[in-house]
């Protein structure tokens, strides 16, 4: 494991036992605001660590992916800076766009599910049903209801040109 991610880890130890951060920081040899974002990347899901530690991203680039809340975003966004190698500042303004995005992903995600379904039927013009999946916090189904085979190939079609 990355000496980051322990000094991360060990951060969260110290929490945990109830030292305030300006008394990690003491101990660490840091700034009381570097405990603050370490504290912070210690919340992060397990998978989205994972994603970070294999691309060994620097805490500059962890600071941003962070303000982000669903995991699986934070994932997208680690990939899409991996691979086209971006710069902290490129990272910073991509995830500044996805927060200001009127009509995008961040709109959705405080709408109901029902509302979700009427906005997408409205845009598309298909039938789409949108129920969230019984006991699984934020997981569900989308649906799209068609009433023959012409019209279910009609929404492949434009589903894979789209």
């Amino acid at each position: 494991m990355d000496d980051f991610w322990l000094r991360v880890d060990e951060c969260k130890k110290l929490k945990a036992q109830g030292l305030t951060q300006k008394q990690i920081a003491n101990q660490l040899g840091v700034s009381r605001s570097e405990i603050s974002h370490w504290s912070r990347f210690a919340t992060l899901n397990p998978m989205v660590k994972a994603l970070l530690k294999v691309h060994r991203f620097k805490s500059s680039y962890i600071r941003h992916i962070v303000t982000l809340k669903e995991p699986q975003i934070q994932m997208q966004l680690i990939r899409l800076a991996a691979q086209n190698h971006w710069s902290v500042r490129k990272l910073e303004m991509e995830v500044k766009h996805l927060k200001e995005k009127k009509d995008g992903l961040f709109s959705v995600i405080d709408k109901s599910y029902q509302d979700i379904g009427k906005a997408v039927n409205q845009k598309t013009g298909l039938m789409v049903v949108v129920k969230e999946r019984p006991g699984h916090k934020e997981e569900g189904l989308v649906a799209i209801v068609f009433k023959s085979k012409i019209e279910l190939a009609s929404i492949l079609e434009k589903l894979a040109y789209q």
